[in-house]
């Protein structure tokens, strides 16, 4: 992913979030992208973008995003807001217009929208605790100003099988995923649901095909002939 793309890559995650209502912070903004990495690594064994996230301070962060960053606030598709806190001046992103920059690839595109809808709402503190203490890259990462290693990423904890479904029946597997995360005793598996819906297919990890206990996938759901 060259500059150009990563900066409508970075575009793409502020419109998401806008979409949501929410305006988006320089630190959420990059931990955000770092998530989205982390994940894409998951699936696919590769990085989305070619940053070079280094462990600097308390986390993950890339010096080469401060240039991209900047140049957000002279863009006509994004509005950036100065203000002042008590830990200093901070920037505020949002989309302008509506304007979006959408992904082609469909993975890509399935995992920022999902970490952008599970983690924009949360406390920054929240997020960051996730960020420095369970996302592998950080976990494993010994001393300041070292590169993190995306290799030690569990791939195999998230494992993703592919079921292809009509819409009828990728309507009513939603339906019932809704009322499932509405019990208590699985919410936090819900939280670790990643639904990629791609046109008509389906991807579930791994890990959650039994979410409630009861709840089972019949791999004879792939061949559908219905009209």
């Amino acid at each position: 992913m060259d500059k150009k793309n990563l900066s409508d890559f970075i575009k793409h995650i502020i419109f998401l979030s806008s979409e949501l209502g929410i305006v988006l912070t320089k630190t959420p903004l990059i931990k955000l992208l770092y998530l989205i990495d982390v994940e894409y690594y998951r699936a696919t064994g590769e990085k989305l973008t070619n940053i070079d996230w280094i462990f600097y301070k308390y986390g993950p962060y890339a010096f080469e995003l401060e240039g991209i960053l900047t140049g957000m606030g002279l863009s006509e598709e994004i509005e950036s807001t100065t203000f002042s806190s008590p830990q200093g001046k901070g920037v505020a992103f949002r989309s302008s217009h509506g304007v979006n920059f959408p992904l082609k690839d469909p993975v890509a595109r399935g995992i920022a929208q999902d970490i952008v809808r599970n983690w924009t709402d949360k406390e920054l503190n929240e997020l960051l605790n996730y960020v420095y203490f369970y996302t592998e890259p950080m976990k494993y990462a010994k001393c300041r100003g070292e590169k993190l290693d995306f290799s030690k990423i569990n791939r195999e904890r998230e494992k993703i099988y592919e079921i292809k479904l009509n819409q009828n029946k990728l309507d009513d597997l939603n339906a019932k995923l809704r009322a499932l995360g509405n019990a208590p005793k699985i919410k936090e598996k819900m939280k670790a649901f990643i639904n990629y819906g791609v046109r008509n297919t389906y991807y579930w990890p791994e890990d959650d095909i039994n979410l409630s206990g009861n709840v089972l996938i019949d791999p004879s759901c792939g061949e559908d002939n219905d009209e």
